[in-house]
């Protein structure tokens, strides 16, 4: 063994235990489909007509477990017919949408691996990833995704065969089919094994070059199985459970959930468009949510800067709703003042909110980043379950909170099958089945990343509250001031971010002498409190006294938190969001600091430079 696997090895005694892997559903693609198809009148999809999800409800089509593996056996055969031999790679870039699911299904059912793209990856990216994955087939969605992701500039000898889904993608891989008999599809789907290669999936990518992670139809199957067998009872209720996916395909967490939803045989409804979802909810009444936390902040910012432009009176309202509700949240044994407090919000404020979800959306799965504590407790005390969970995309998902055992913080136990204990600094270190098998074509990463003995090094900072985990951040966040004091950043920024006006923070200080702060607007709460506090449109927001008056107060909130060595001493309001399109967010909106850093040099030293503190 190399020094390097060597200084990876857990040293730690502590250690989490999952106990034995669970074995509800098969673990290749093939045998899954043909699992769904047991129940073959159970209702699996809605597919809104010609793609228009803006649709009337009643113009959907709803595709039965028979009709959704007789769609996937038809363009299984067109694979074949298209020359995709086992183990051949297909690259799709395309939003949340059903073609997304059929096309990468009909691929595992023939021993075909996907290499999921961002349909936000810029040109560098999706080069680097067709190239790096030795695609051959290139399935994206619009003429306008291929033309930016100039596919047809590379060389002959490199360039895969592209198909664009509105212009009869899945059409002409369906026509394919005709020259393949039912007989050849049998038989390659017989040969199709667990421990087949079932997906590329690339790293979103905070630094540095997407990193290939080779995950087998043995993990992929286990990964949502283990998250299944944990959150059925949160899940499985009423006659027709059903979700509004909204979650990107390319990301672990969405195929992960969309993979889960399709095996329970519960209803999957595709939304490809993050400024239709409240539209999507209404129209679909959700029995269960899964998205990243950005989401429910949106959600909660809206709430509170709606009722402050409705006046000082519903403020008040909205502000004693929200304490309230968290009073509720962390007791077992609400008197019965706060009961009469609480059934009263639950009319004018709580209903409202549920509603805004669907009305019947009784259980929210956030993953991908931190929920923070504040706004655990709120929506539970709205009437939400909220199962926080974790994963990365090299070892899937890991760890969720189960129903009617959430701890607010934590992302909960390990699944079953996954070991878990921390390294000498606190980093988390995981052995999961659902581990991939290695950095594509990176020998060297692949060995920093894994021992011989299969423990994954996260980079992510943790500590074990119990059973459960609690994430504090990453280690190459950790700031360190020049005066020696560590600052993880995490819990700064998500009590930051809890204001209307501030959309986003992210906190810097490393190497300098105290901590400091780069803040955003929120377009929708920032307007809502605009008006609300007398601010005409065409005003300056930015550099408003009584907008930087109010984060100021924010900031001192924030500061209570800590000790006066981690206190932000000074900050700046930018005059644009951090977004996936320029380049500061990482497709599952995660910051990527160092590029933020860069972009905001000038800022950042103004700060340090204009401070006498």
């Amino acid at each position: 063994m190399t020094d390097s696997q060597n200084m990876f090895r857990p040293a730690t005694v502590t250690e989490l235990d999952g106990g034995p892997e669970v074995r509800t559903f098969p673990r290749t693609g093939p045998l899954a489909v043909d699992w769904i198809a047991e129940a073959p009148d159970a209702v699996v999809l809605r597919l809104p007509p010609d793609g228009d999800t803006s649709a009337p409800a009643e113009r959907w089509t709803e595709v039965t477990a028979r009709g959704f593996r007789d769609r996937i056996r038809v363009l299984a055969r067109g694979l074949i017919g298209l020359g995709l031999d086992s183990g051949d790679v297909v690259a799709i870039m395309c939003r949340t949408r059903a073609e997304w699911t059929l096309l990468s299904w009909a691929c595992a059912y023939v021993g075909v691996a996907v290499a999921p793209i961002y349909d936000t990856s810029s040109a560098i990216q999706v080069q680097w990833i067709l190239t790096d994955s030795g695609a051959r087939l290139f399935v994206v969605e619009t003429p306008e995704l291929r033309n930016a992701s100039r596919v047809d500039h590379l060389a002959d000898d490199i360039r895969p065969d592209v198909l664009v889904v509105d212009e009869g993608a899945m059409e002409q891989i369906e026509q394919a089919a005709a020259s393949v008999g039912e007989a050849s599809l049998d038989a390659r789907a017989g040969s199709v094994a667990e421990s087949d290669l079932h997906g590329i999936v690339y790293t979103s990518g905070t630094t540095g070059r997407p990193k290939g992670c080779e995950i087998t139809h043995a993990a992929f199957f286990c990964s949502a199985d283990g998250a299944y067998s944990v959150i059925r009872e949160a899940v499985d209720r009423g006659d027709q459970p059903r979700t509004v996916l909204m979650l990107p395909l390319a990301h672990i967490f969405g195929r992960v959930l969309e993979t889960a939803t399709l095996l329970a045989r519960y209803v999957l409804v595709h939304e490809p468009d993050m400024t239709h979802v409240a539209a999507a909810f209404t129209m679909h009444h959700p029995t269960y949510i899964g998205s990243v936390p950005r989401i429910f902040e949106k959600v909660y910012a809206a709430a509170a800067a709606s009722a402050q432009a409705k006046g000082p009176r519903a403020a008040r309202i909205f502000a004693a709703a929200e304490e309230t509700a968290v009073e509720m949240a962390d007791t077992t044994s609400p008197s019965r003042g706060l009961r009469y407090k609480y059934g009263l919000y639950d009319r004018l404020v709580y209903r409202k909110l549920r509603d805004a979800l669907g009305g019947e959306c009784r259980t929210i799965i956030s993953g991908g980043s931190a929920l923070s504590p504040h706004l655990s407790l709120f929506f539970k005390g709205v009437g939400f379950e909220i199962l926080e969970g974790y994963g990365l995309t090299e070892v899937g998902i890991t760890n969720v909170n189960p129903p009617g055992g959430a701890k607010i913080g934590t992302v909960g136990p390990p699944m079953p099958g996954v070991r878990m204990t921390l390294g000498p600094d606190g980093e988390v270190l995981i052995q999961a089945p659902q581990a991939m098998v290695g950095y594509r074509g990176d020998p060297e990463s692949t060995r920093m990343a894994l021992t011989t003995d299969g423990w994954c090094r996260t980079g992510d900072l943790g500590r074990f509250d119990g059973e459960h985990l609690r994430i504090i951040g990453r280690s190459g966040e950790l700031i360190i001031t020049s005066g020696g004091t560590n600052v993880a950043p995490v819990m700064l920024e998500e009590s930051l971010a809890q204001h209307p006006l501030i959309g986003q923070a992210m906190v810097v200080g490393n190497g300098r002498p105290f901590v400091a702060a780069l803040l955003t607007l929120d377009p929708d709460g920032a307007a809502y409190w605009a008006r609300n506090h007398g601010i005409f449109n065409g005003e300056e927001l930015t550099s408003h006294p009584d907008v930087l008056a109010a984060i100021e107060e924010q900031v001192a909130t924030t500061n209570e938190l800590v000790s006066r060595a981690e206190s932000i001493r000074e900050w700046r309001l930018l005059p644009v969001e951090w977004t996936v399109e320029s380049g500061d967010l990482t497709p599952t909106l995660k910051m990527k600091r160092n590029v933020i850093t860069d972009r905001t040099a000038d800022t950042i030293n103004e700060m340090y430079g204009a401070s006498r503190a």
